[in-house]
């Protein structure tokens, strides 16, 4: 998981203006007496804008989106809400308890919308016995609260800030406090937030731990890979690998967590055996793809 960035759209851009109409009929729906209010697929209209912002990724295990469509996700759920077993979480409204009919008020705004792969979003099998999420991942209507009792909902006096959520929004957390990624390719946490988010999204599965160990290699070997292709007077694949390390730099690549790992290994490793020079030389390389690739 890396943080991400949200989509630069314009306050006055129609589907921020119609996302807004719409979310103030379903409040005024849901405060009329209508206890589901259900709302319309809107949100999808951000999708690409949100693409663009992810840099085609997905915002929570960073698999290309490319390998399988993305799904527009919603941090605090649209409709259904459960806690992190799945169960149905309940608000009291006035003197009645209510299946708690969703954040449909947040359905279109920006900053609960996410783009996620299938996998993560999506429900499937947990077989980890270990697994604090007792045999199911993906996020699906998952968004369990420390204090649930003050979960927000629309007239039962609590706002979102009043909210202590258990899993990390890629938008607003700093990955760094809560996420470490090790040398096998696994994720650790360093919080419970952290730990309930890698539960939820299943984000050790093997396929994902084969995939980060894959981008950490290659990580490893663009430096050297240069340096050899520098002195071998290799052109073409000079501009490859400054290619790569541009994409490296800007998280364009999957996994682009485990390729930092990769590459700062071996960063120290040619300082150990070259010396600092080797600083003053990235340096140049930086400026240069900066130069080729980043207009």
């Amino acid at each position: 998981m890396r943080k991400i960035e949200k989509p630069d759209i314009s306050p006055t851009d129609p589907r921020i203006l119609r996302g807004k109409e719409l979310a103030a009929n379903l409040e005024a729906a849901f405060k009329g007496g209508v206890l589901n209010p259900k709302t319309a697929n809107h949100y999808a209209t951000f999708k690409d804008a949100l693409k663009k912002s992810h840099k085609n990724k997905c915002c929570y295990c960073e698999a290309s989106l490319d390998r399988q469509h993305g799904d527009v996700e919603h941090f605090r759920p649209k409709q259904r809400v459960t806690d992190e077993h799945h169960k149905t979480q309940r608000v009291r409204i006035g003197e009645e308890e209510i299946n708690h009919p969703g954040y449909f008020w947040l359905a279109y705004d920006l900053d609960n919308l996410l783009l996620s792969c299938a996998i993560c979003n999506q429900p499937s099998r947990d077989d980890d016995s270990d697994s604090i999420c007792k045999g199911a991942k993906g996020k699906w209507n998952r968004f369990p609260l420390d204090h649930p009792e003050r979960r927000a909902c629309l007239m039962n006096g609590y706002t979102i800030e009043d909210e202590e959520p258990k899993l990390m929004h890629p938008l607003f957390d700093n990955i760094a406090e809560h996420l470490v990624l090790g040398e096998d390719g696994r994720l650790g946490s360093k919080t419970k937030k952290g730990e309930m988010t890698i539960c939820i999204l299943g984000l050790n599965s093997a396929n994902l731990i084969s995939w980060r160990l894959k981008a950490s290699r290659e990580g490893f070997e663009i430096l050297p890979r240069l340096l050899r292709n520098v002195v071998d007077n290799k052109v073409l694949d000079v501009r490859e690998d400054k290619k790569i390390i541009w994409k490296i730099m800007h998280e364009e690549e999957e996994f682009s967590m485990a390729y930092w790992l990769g590459l700062s290994a071996a960063l120290m490793n040619i300082r150990k055996e070259s010396g600092a020079w080797v600083d003053g030389w990235l340096d140049s390389i930086v400026a240069d793809v900066e130069a080729t690739f980043g207009t």
